[in-house]
Formats: structure tokens, sequence, C-alpha cells
């Protein structure tokens, strides 16, 4: 397990393996970390063409990855956005609606995550 909390990468094949995600990388390219800020970079160096799915692609690799969604609040709020991204087209009212019902924070109970893909 590394220092923030994500299960390890193993080598199988000449390829590594995200143990949270299960993305396989072949020794030398971009891991799932590696892609995930190459994204958060581009959404910031042309937010014109790319900041309408920012949210989206937080929300997808936080799901992925057990050390984001620790907290009933954390899950919560990503499935939404999810939900919001894929189903609403990103609707501003419901994501404002969504921050409304987390904050302050609410009492949930974080129901349990089935196994990552990558066990």
């Amino acid at each position: 397990m590394y220092s923030d909390g994500m299960k390890a990468t193993t080598a199988t094949h000449g390829r590594e393996v995200c143990g949270e995600c299960g993305l396989r990388s072949a020794a030398g390219e971009p891991n799932c970390a590696a892609l995930r800020d190459a994204l958060r970079a581009r959404d910031f160096e042309d937010p014109v063409v790319y900041w309408q799915h920012h949210l989206l692609a937080v929300d997808t690799y936080c799901v992925q990855h057990s050390p984001y969604v620790e907290l009933a609040k954390s899950l919560a709020a990503d499935l939404c956005g999810l939900c919001v991204a894929l189903e609403h087209a990103n609707d501003p009212v419901l994501l404002k609606g969504i921050q409304l019902w987390l904050n302050p924070y609410p009492k949930l109970r974080k129901p349990s995550c089935p196994p990552s893909p990558a066990i």
C-alpha cells in the first residue's frame, strides 16, 4: 500500500497493473495517476475546450480509487456528480443542490463498496 492509502501497482508480464482500478499499462507508460494529472493539467491549460468534462473525469477517477471515497460524503459527492454528468448534462442547478445537501456534513452511512477489479 502506498503512503496515500492506494494499493500498490503490481507488474505482470512487463505491464503495470493499478491495485485500485486495474489499469494495465506497459512499463514506462503513464499509470492511472499520471494520466489523471495530465487530464487535470489539460483542463486548466485550455478550460474553454475541456472544463465541461472536468468534474466527470475527477469523479470517475475518485470512485475507482478507494482513498478518495473513504468518507460517505466523498462517495456520495462523486456518485451524484457522475449521475448529474451522465444523465443530466452537468445541470448546474443539480450540482448546486448536491453541494447544498452535502454542506454542512450530513449524517450518512457509507455502504460497502464492491471489491477492486484489480483483485
